[in-house]
């Protein structure tokens, strides 16, 4: 998808360019302001931006692999779902929701020993 964007952003570009040379300055201009390039941009932008956000989250899981490996300690990722959360949200609202992932979080704070690392998310 983003080798097609970038595709078609360059083809752009090159047709803006051959515009200015062909048929001058505002031939140009009007292709620039008219915006028929934003949506594709803001796709790329989106997409570089996922992928951002995976590479450091690889880097991340890769960083605490080898911290591992140099302690020789193991690394396990767990994920938790609540069953039934919808029904507290639901009937108690999302405060009373919030209330109870906060309880969650803190019942695992208190089993985890200091070098563990807890994180909470949403989906």
């Amino acid at each position: 998808m983003l080798r097609q964007l970038t595709g078609d952003k360059v083809a752009e570009l090159h047709h803006t360019i051959d515009l200015r040379r062909n048929d001058g300055f505002d031939a140009a201009r009007n292709v620039v302001l008219d915006d028929s390039g934003k949506s594709s941009m803001d796709q790329i932008r989106i997409i570089v931006a996922k992928v951002q956000v995976h590479a450091q989250n690889e880097i991340r899981r890769m960083e605490a692999k080898s911290e591992a490996k140099r302690n020789n300690v193991g690394v396990a990722i767990m994920f938790v779902d609540l069953d039934g959360f919808k029904t507290v949200n639901d009937t108690l609202g999302h405060e009373g929701g919030d209330k109870l992932l906060i309880d969650v979080a803190e019942r695992f704070k208190a089993t985890a020993r200091e070098t563990d690392l807890l994180a909470l998310g949403r989906r």
